[in-house]
């Protein structure tokens, strides 16, 4: 219940403050759908019976002043008004519009028909009922938070800089002026106060500043501090008063050519202005400054393309090398490595050899020993047998 009061109140308060259609920045307007006496886009239009289209409030307007046709002052009254054709209806409905709350941030465009539901729906700026049940206020959705527990956004809260006592949805911009905060300036670190860091940051002597002649060729950028010696060596800078005068003067020119252009065929056998040629010329040359335009743009995304294929094959080549020069040191690192490993394979090596034929010598040194020992025992127990023979022989010849 509580639910569909708040939309009903948030409803209401977008009904409200319906957006004024007429005031609405469109994406693209059609000058063949504005209105002849009000210069906006169509409104609830009609069209008269000699032709013409209207908002119907702009014409019945009109009407109650004068009953004659606002364009080509023919007689007219409320009954040759006539309903638009449906198409009229769904081209200006269809329209692209910026969001009417776009001077507070919202950066939404849609169509001119679904910008109230947009209002209602979803724009976070547009205001809505505070979501305390006691407070009769409205807030922008911004700063209603669905998962936290409904409470008043206009309790007063203390600002942490001056101790002023604020409300909470307003203490945000309040510190963005709070004559009491501090900020540290980006570019030259020192700390300054909030009212007097917008000066400073348009005055920075270490500021990082285009040349003035930048929108004429210059592409210098540095500190502040550096501007004037760079402007009095930049040749732009010189250039600057002679190119301006130019393009004025080249600006006057294509108007004076576009009016003498238009000029003899404006005018028909009997020195009257003949309405129909000059809406076709007009239109014709309107069509012309568009495909100017068009060309102009085309121009430029094809040498804005052009540089941007530039710019990525540079990169492409600065990763590439810096790729190879990578592959490069891994390389030397890797081949330091296996010397290392080499060499450390052959000092095992070695270290193993050696200790091989060390024992190996100790091994014979022992072997030729014990064969010494066991020659010179075997010698014995030999002259031992031969000494007991001969006695035993003697025995048997006795």
């Amino acid at each position: 219940m509580d639910e569909q009061q708040h939309n009903s109140a948030s409803e209401q308060a977008v009904s409200e403050r319906d957006p004024d259609l007429r005031a609405l920045k469109y994406v693209m307007l059609d000058d063949n759908l504005i209105c002849p006496i009000c210069r906006c886009a169509l409104v609830d239009p009609c069209y008269t019976k000699c032709g013409h289209t209207f908002c119907t409030l702009c014409l019945f307007k009109a009407l109650s002043q004068t009953p004659k046709c606002p364009v080509d002052r023919s007689s007219l009254s409320d009954a040759d008004v006539l309903p638009p054709p449906k198409i009229l209806s769904n081209m200006v409905n269809e329209l692209l519009v910026h969001c009417s709350n776009e001077d507070k941030g919202c950066k939404r465009t849609c169509q001119r028909s679904l910008l109230r539901h947009h209002l209602l729906e979803s724009c976070e700026y547009t205001p809505v009922p505070c979501p305390s049940a006691t407070c009769d206020q409205f807030v922008e959705r911004r700063y209603i938070d669905s998962e936290k527990p409904a409470r008043c956004l206009h309790e007063l809260i203390a600002c942490r800089a001056c101790d002023v006592k604020i409300p909470e949805i307003e203490i945000a911009t309040h510190e963005l002026v709070c004559s009491q905060r501090t900020l540290k300036c980006p570019d030259c670190a020192v700390v300054f106060t909030m009212a007097d860091i917008v000066s400073h940051t348009s005055e920075c002597a270490m500021a990082r500043v285009p040349c003035n002649a930048n929108n004429i060729g210059c592409k210098w950028v540095g500190i502040r501090a550096k501007l004037k010696n760079h402007e009095s060596e930049c040749t732009f800078i010189a250039l600057a008063p002679v190119i301006e005068k130019q393009e004025d003067r080249i600006a006057r020119l294509e108007l004076e050519n576009k009016s003498l252009r238009i000029q003899p065929s404006l005018t028909t056998t009997s020195g009257m202005v003949d309405s129909d040629a000059f809406h076709i010329f007009t239109e014709h040359e309107r069509f012309r400054s568009e495909l100017e335009k068009v060309s102009e743009q085309l121009g430029e995304l094809e040498i804005r393309h052009g540089v941007l294929i530039m710019n990525q094959n540079v990169r492409l080549k600065e990763e590439v090398q810096s790729m190879r020069n990578a592959m490069h040191g891994i390389r030397h690192q890797m081949h330091f490595l296996l010397m290392e490993h080499r060499n450390w394979a052959l000092q095992n090596l070695n270290s193993s050899m050696i200790t091989s034929a060390a024992a190996s010598l100790s091994s014979q040194t022992a072997s030729s020993s014990n064969n010494a020992q066991f020659s010179g025992e075997t010698s014995s127990i030999g002259r031992g047998t031969r000494r007991e023979n001969e006695s035993f022989r003697q025995d048997v010849r006795l």
